[in-house]
Order: structure tokens, then C-alpha cells, then sequence
């Protein structure tokens, strides 16, 4: 591809190190990974509550409910680092962020508190009884939790255009703090209903989490206005479009479309695979196999940050420079992917870390092989999204992500129709599949602007 040609010249002077680039991601790799990890601990801390069965499945019902409402709010971290870029723009970026974070909070609100809720996962989710209720309280706990999230994003895009990024890692770390001690206590707090403690357990991780934040940011930052006026100066910015809301709307719109896309992945996946002809193996399987991949791609869901933060404005400036840093980084994931897969590492991290069986350890090993194609696609990926979004070209990244699920429904739907000796591969075969499909279209896209 043109666009990852000429790896193996050297940099013009001037160009941004690679040490330069590692050092501006590995903080927000690091909060990435703290946040996965901390998704461990909330199992553990819902297995010990009474009847824990009922809990660990009404917590992930209710949140994946929640998570449909918060998907779009996903994406303030991208737009406050991509147009938050002088105090006028970021004043009206922050105001039509609220508008989004209130709209979202209120429609949530009023599907939780009056009987949709009770409607939706009794009827389309098919729960009853006793999981059913706890169902319906957590989300009534959980209403503000996507206000919360956008939050925890509009700060995280302040803290990276202020090169702050510690500050992110930091209060993942307290994230994980507050969940771990939460946990400790959570058997012996029994004037609490089992449903409200683990709706509450969620909550107030990513309460922790802006606090932290926004406390830190006040105490680095200070006035954030005057702050951004100070940085362009210096960076000799004489400059800056104005942003209008139909402008704010037009780049926002196509990555809110993005996420809601992205979260529904997973429940195809888990469809198709539930259709195979072993489906609880086929996803448990897969389930493991995701999970423990998502720790070797968790540095790429930050990636695109990289080209809107050191490619210049004219398009060229680091433009090298960040790309061969994308596919040194994206190539030496995969392989250190494909080497724990194919070795007894992988095996050893499945029965003895992660405690599986020996029969689910073999196919999520082979599973994982598959996945190991995954880094070199995303990277390539991120990297286009960023320098769309620098350019502010946010609705081709929408209409790519709906080729990934056009792609991902294809592929799910035909490789079901096989019979595999480990179904699990389909979900791995759809993912890589979706992915480059996805990437290809964003490549071609990029030759004709």
C-alpha cells in the first residue's frame, strides 16, 4: 500500500523519534490494559455475592443494555484531541459535548426508570424471576454512568493535548484500586442489596476514575481556555478555523455511528456461533481466546492519537516518521500474538493463569493464531483513522465501519452454513475478516482524497 510505503528510509531531519512516539503511547496503552484488567476483578468481586450466578448474568445483560445508550459518548476523547483546538472552539466542543452527555443520560433515564427496561430484558432478552429484577435495578443505578464516561473522555482528550498522559494512567490505576478494595468488602456489606453493590462496584470505578481526572487536570492545566491560547502561540499558530455545531455535528456524528457499529460486533459473533454445531464450546472458546487477545491489542485502541497529534497540518510533516513507527509496532505484536499461540506459553497462560481446561486451552490457542493478524490490520487501520480525523473526514470512518459489519454479517452467516472441528474459528476468521475489509476500504478512500 502507498500509504505504508517507504518503511526503510530514513527520517528527514526533524522528524518525530520513535522514542518520542513510544513514550506519547505507552501511557495510554497502559491506562488500556489497567481498564481491561480491572473487568477481571468485577467478575471476581460478583462471585462473591450470594447467588452469584444471577448477579454475574444481570450485570452483563444490564451493561450491555447501558452500553448501547453510552456508545456514542465513546468518542469525545477523539473529538476534544482532534478540533478542541483553540478557547473558542473549545468552548463550543464543550457545550455541544454536554448536550450529547445530557441527551444520552435522559433517554436512558426514562427507559430505566419506568417499565421498558423491565420490557426489554423480559421480552427481547429473555430473563424472568430473580435475574430479571437484579436486571432492572443495576440499570436504574447505571443511569449516569455514560455521563460519567464522556467525562472521563473530555478530560483524557485535554490531558493528551497537553502531553499529560500519566495523569490518564494514573487515575486508571485508581480504578483498579477502588475496585480491588471494593471487593474485599463487598461479602460483608449486607444492608445493601446484592444488585445495587454491583451496579455500584461499576459506578464508582469510573467515578474514581474522573475524579482523578478532572481534579488532576485543575491542578496541571488550570485554565484550559487560556491554556489552549498559550499553546498555540508557542507552536506558532496564528490560525484556527471556527467551528460552527452543523460542523461539530458533521465530524461527530459518523464516529458516534462508529462506536454504536462497533458494539454490535460481539452479539453477531456470538450468534452465529451460538448457531455451530457445539455451541457452548464455540463460545466459550471464543469468549477466552477474545479476551486474552484484547490484552495484546489494547495499545491500538489509542493508536489513532498519534497522527493527530505529531503529523503537521499541511499532512506531510512526521507523516513517515508516525507510519513506520505503526508498522514496526503493529508487526511486533503480531508476531509476539502468533509465538505465545503457538508455543506452551499460551497454553501455560490459559490453564494455569486463566484456570481453563486443557480442551478449551487447545482451541483457544488455535483460535489466538488466527487473531495474530489482527495487530498489522488495526494499526494500519488506526493510523487512517487518525489522519481522517486530523483532516476532519470523520464520515468515512463511519461508512468504513459499516463495511466491517456488512463484511462481519457476510462472513459470520456463511462460515455457519461449515462444519469446523473448532468452531470458535469462525469468530476469529469474521473479526480478521471485517477488520481488512474495513482497512482496505479506508486505504482506497485515502488515494482518492
Amino acid at each position: 500500500m502507498k500509504i505504508f510505503d517507504q518503511t526503510v528510509k530514513i527520517a528527514t531531519a526533524g522528524e518525530v523519534s520513535v522514542k518520542k512516539q513510544f513514550m506519547f503511547l505507552l501511557p495510554l496503552t497502559f491506562s488500556s490494559f489497567l481498564i481491561i484488567l480491572t473487568h477481571s476483578f468485577f467478575n471476581a468481586g460478583l462471585a462473591r455475592l450470594p447467588s452469584p450466578e444471577i448477579y454475574l448474568s444481570s450485570f452483563a445483560v444490564a451493561r450491555s443494555l447501558m452500553h448501547i445508550f453510552q456508545s456514542p459518548i465513546m468518542m469525545t476523547r477523539q473529538t476534544v484531541t482532534s478540533i478542541a483546538n483553540d478557547p473558542k472552539n473549545y468552548r463550543k466542543t464543550r457545550t455541544f459535548l454536554i448536550l450529547i452527555f445530557m441527551s444520552v443520560t435522559a433517554t436512558l433515564a426514562v427507559i430505566a426508570l419506568t417499565g421498558a427496561s423491565r420490557w426489554i430484558f423480559g421480552n427481547l432478552m429473555g430473563l424472568e424471576g430473580s435475574t430479571l429484577d437484579a436486571s432492572v435495578t443495576m440499570l436504574k443505578v447505571l443511569i449516569i454512568f455514560p455521563c460519567m464516561v464522556g467525562i472521563r473522555g473530555f478530560f483524557s482528550g485535554i490531558c493528551i493535548k497537553f502531553r499529560v498522559m500519566p495523569l490518564i494512567s494514573a487515575a486508571s490505576l485508581m480504578r483498579l484500586i477502588y475496585v480491588a478494595v471494593f471487593i474485599s468488602f463487598i461479602d460483608t456489606i449486607t444492608f445493601i442489596s446484592p444488585a445495587v453493590l454491583a451496579a455500584l462496584m461499576f459506578l464508582g470505578a469510573i467515578t474514581t476514575e474522573v475524579i482523578v481526572m478532572v481534579t488532576g487536570t485543575k491542578m496541571i492545566v488550570k485554565n484550559i481556555p487560556k491554556s489552549l491560547g498559550s499553546l498555540n502561540e508557542r507552536h506558532s499558530v496564528n490560525h484556527v478555523e471556527a467551528l460552527t455545531f452543523k460542523a461539530l455535528f458533521a465530524f461527530f456524528a459518523p464516529l458516534a455511528i462508529t462506536a454504536y457499529i462497533q458494539t454490535l460486533s460481539m452479539p453477531i459473533i456470538n450468534g452465529g456461533l451460538a448457531r455451530t454445531v457445539e455451541p457452548e464450546i464455540a463460545l466459550s472458546v471464543f469468549s477466552v481466546a477474545w479476551y486474552l487477545g484484547a490484552v495484546f491489542l489494547s495499545p491500538f485502541s489509542a493508536f489513532h492519537q498519534l497522527p493527530i497529534r505529531f503529523i503537521g497540518e499541511d499532512g506531510k510533516r512526521n507523516i513517515r516518521s508516525v507510519r513506520r513507527f505503526a508498522i514496526l509496532t503493529g508487526s511486533l505484536i503480531s508476531l509476539v500474538m502468533l509465538l505465545v499461540s503457538i508455543t506452551d506459553i499460551g497454553y501455560f497462560i490459559l490453564v494455569e493463569l486463566i484456570g481453563t481446561s486443557h480442551e478449551i486451552s487447545i482451541l483457544s490457542a488455535d483460535v489466538l493464531k488466527i487473531m495474530s493478524l489482527l495487530p498489522v490490520i488495526m494499526v494500519m487501520r488506526e493510523f487512517i483513522w487518525g489522519v481522517m480525523m486530523k483532516r476532519r473526514l470523520t464520515r468515512y470512518i463511519g461508512k468504513g465501519k459499516i463495511v466491517n459489519l456488512s463484511f462481519l454479517l457476510i462472513i459470520v452467516l456463511s462460515l455457519t452454513l461449515l462444519t469446523f472441528s473448532n468452531p470458535a474459528l469462525i469468530g476469529a476468521i469474521a473479526v480478521v475478516g471485517s477488520e481488512a475489509a474495513e482497512t482496505v476500504y479506508l486505504y482506497i478512500v485515502t488515494k482518492k482524497i
